[in-house]
């Protein structure tokens, strides 16, 4: 038997009459109507309605909130399982078609907030990043879970956590140690940080300046600039260092000098480093100001210098050797196996091999995650050599990354390519607590670098 689908048309005209102030006078009919009109087929039919303007969002409930049969249907069916996938639509038909963002921010905070330290928090997290759905309030949400992705999670929700707390700290370190590469709210200053100072806003197809990104990514960056402008904060000097200056056009002056002033306003930290890295691995002619005392890695090492040395010392086996002796911290030793895969030619790094798979390994895993994150991204820019070898990884990670640098012609169909990746925590629409990196740069199009916004 033969079924057709409902037409949209019966739809999008009671919704009209809704919208039109019908049942102004019958709160009561009108919440009913409503409630029918937001049953799962047609709130599908009204949200595409609405990304087509062939409609407008509701002015507001047709009856009191607290009674209102649509908004406790869809708020309950969220509570009761965060994590289910169906929660973008009714969280879409909230937000948007009944105008109620103000509400939905306040109740999603109140949820989020008695689910830290519990099962279902980080689904709580993962579903408001989605939207940005805390908009800018202030949430001190203290002992939330940031590993594996979470400060990430955390930032995109759009919560600002309390100036100067504990959690704020907590959240800037993360950035720093570049666990938040792909943030899109700019609403706290920890968001900004990241925005502003993210990977691969250093990535340019230009030797004049910064090309090749989305225009919404770019907007994202010069408002987060403007907003660390406006508190003063002395990182937004370093982020108006990513340009080029008169005379340095097709150099890493750029890379230089965020790096140097980022150092200069937090001290070492891997940001620093990997944008140093950044541009030594571009295709750019050296360029940086020199620095005296200071080394390429360990406790008394400067972004500038890592820049220059590593360029300068690219076909150089025993300089690296050297180097890996000096790094005698966890820091310097992750700055070293990045600049050692990004920069060293391929004859260095098959000779350095074992050293490099053992220090890596070495690594807490959230170490080996940003690391691996960045090789991939490096890949994918076509900044990595490929090389012939017969190096033999001992682990699966270095099996993956050795693969994709191989010639495209040599690689196998079941060899991983430049998109694979290591784990992260929850991504939008994740049901499990830890998610594939490359799962997630699916969803997310970072390979895509970003071209179509998130909805808010």
């Amino acid at each position: 038997m033969r079924t057709t689908s409902p037409s949209r048309h019966p739809y999008i005209a009671s919704w009209t009459l809704l919208t039109d102030g019908v049942f102004a006078s019958r709160p009561a009919e009108g919440a009913l109507v409503l409630d029918e009109l937001c049953s799962d087929t047609g709130s599908e039919m009204l949200l595409a309605a609405l990304d087509r303007k062939e409609i407008l969002p509701l002015p507001k409930l047709p009856s009191d909130r607290s009674t209102n049969p649509t908004w406790t249907r869809l708020t309950e069916a969220i509570a009761k399982n965060p994590a289910d996938s169906s929660n973008r639509q009714r969280v879409r038909v909230l937000r948007e078609l009944l105008s109620e963002r103000g509400a939905f921010a306040q109740w999603w905070s109140e949820q989020v907030r008695a689910a830290v330290g519990k099962n279902d928090e980080c689904a709580w997290l993962v579903l408001g990043a989605g939207c940005e759905a805390a908009e800018g309030r202030t949430l001190a949400l203290d002992g939330v879970d940031l590993a594996d992705g979470g400060a990430e999670i955390l930032l995109n929700t759009g919560l600002i956590p309390p100036p100067g707390g504990t959690l704020e700290t907590l959240l800037l370190q993360r950035v720093f140690d570049g666990e938040c590469p792909y943030v899109t709210s700019v609403r706290s200053m920890p968001a900004q940080v990241a925005v502003a100072l993210a990977p691969d806003t250093f990535h340019t197809t230009s030797k004049a300046g910064f090309a090749g990104q989305s225009s919404y990514m770019t907007q994202r960056r010069q408002d987060a600039v403007r907003a660390l402008r406006r508190t003063n904060a002395p990182i937004a000097t370093a982020a108006s260092k990513r340009r080029f200056k008169s005379g340095e056009h097709g150099s890493t002056f750029p890379w230089s000098n965020t790096a140097t002033a980022l150092f200069d306003a937090v001290g070492r930290c891997w940001l620093a480093s990997e944008i140093a890295v950044l541009g030594a691995a571009s295709g750019h002619q050296a360029g940086h100001t020199t620095k005296r005392g200071p080394t390429a890695f360990g406790p008394n090492s400067h972004p500038a210098v890592l820049l220059a040395q590593i360029r300068h010392n690219a076909n150089d086996e025993q300089w690296w050797r050297a180097q890996r002796s000096a790094c005698v911290d966890e820091l310097a030793q992750a700055e070293w196996v990045f600049a050692l895969w990004a920069k060293a030619s391929p004859n260095v790094i098959a000779a350095l091999f074992a050293d490099w798979e053992s220090t890596l390994a070495s690594l807490p895993v959230a170490r080996q995650q940003v690391f691996q994150d960045r090789a991939i991204r490096l890949n994918s820019w076509g900044l990595l050599a490929s090389f012939r070898s017969d190096v033999v990884a001992t682990t699966d990670l270095g099996a993956q990354l050795l693969a994709a640098r191989l010639p495209r012609q040599e690689r196998t169909p079941s060899a991983p390519n430049q998109q694979q990746g290591g784990v992260r925590r929850g991504a939008p629409g994740a049901q499990a607590r830890v998610t594939s990196l490359a799962q997630i740069a699916g969803t997310g199009k970072w390979f895509q670098v970003d071209q179509v916004a998130s909805y808010r």
